[in-house]
């Protein structure tokens, strides 16, 4: 009797040592850190539609295959940044050049941006093979910014050529977002924040006077440069162009000519 309790016991504690070993390779969470999110990626399953957080129980079988599966951890925190988009109009130095003082058709735009990834949305990027690493979360988090800011002063100068008395800077995030298409174009970012601390745009009236005035002073010089050279025609006394047979008649009297006087 005391040899069986003695294994009973002796087994239920190999149950227990070998229950705790699984238990503890599978559990997951104590992995991720706080203001941290995980994510699950096995050969036998690809990527985990569950995200693992902080203060969520989370256990996957998927670890008890030795190098079957890996946790990924991303950093979960909102993205800001101050983006600057600047340049020119088109030819606009090249027009200026009719004026000891050259207008100025340059313009700049300043745009504070804020952004969130969920933990969800994050998944469906990993999905996607737009993710893989923090560095490259933070790296299409800054991609984002930079579009839709692209995308905003883009929207402000067409604006501006057809209104001068746009605002950029009572645009609300709402609009900003709506104008430059951020919704469809970045549908897992959420954009917290967006909206122009600084605004720039040059006088588009003055730019297509200025454009005007070069163009009709260049073009009777254009003209004249592509005017055809062509190799001027021989021509006789009377200013009659010469035929290639009134030549060789030329030649051959000529010739007669001389051998008269020997």
């Amino acid at each position: 009797m005391k040899n069986f309790f003695r294994n009973l016991l002796i087994c239920s504690f190999i149950l227990l040592v070998f229950g705790g070993a699984v238990f503890f390779i599978g559990w997951t969470q104590f992995k991720v850190k706080p203001g941290s999110c995980g994510v699950i990626i096995s050969k036998t399953g690809g990527v985990s539609d569950e995200p693992v957080l902080p203060g969520r129980f989370s256990w996957h079988w998927e670890f008890l295959f030795p190098t079957n599966a890996e946790l990924r951890t991303f950093v979960q925190a909102p993205y800001s940044a101050v983006k600057t988009v600047t340049g020119s109009l088109p030819s606009g130095e090249v027009y200026g050049t009719l004026y000891a003082d050259p207008p100025d058709f340059s313009y700049r735009f300043e745009f504070a941006v804020t952004e969130y990834i969920s933990p969800e949305s994050l998944i469906k990027l990993i999905k996607a093979s737009a993710v893989t690493t923090d560095e490259s979360l933070k790296d299409y988090m800054n991609n984002a910014a930079d579009s839709v800011s692209q995308a905003a002063a883009a929207y402000f100068l067409k604006k501006s050529s057809e209104n001068m008395n746009i605002r950029p800077e009572s645009l609300t995030t709402s609009e900003l977002l709506r104008v430059t298409d951020a919704y469809n174009t970045f549908p897992e970012v959420d954009f917290t924040s967006f909206y122009v601390t600084e605004a720039k745009m040059p006088d588009y009236a003055l730019y297509s006077h200025v454009r005007d005035q070069y163009l009709k002073k260049s073009a009777p010089q254009n003209a004249a440069k592509e005017l055809p050279l062509t190799a001027p025609v021989p021509q006789d006394e009377a200013g009659t162009p010469e035929r290639e047979g009134d030549k060789k008649q030329k030649a051959s009297d000529l010739l007669d000519q001389l051998k008269s006087l020997f």
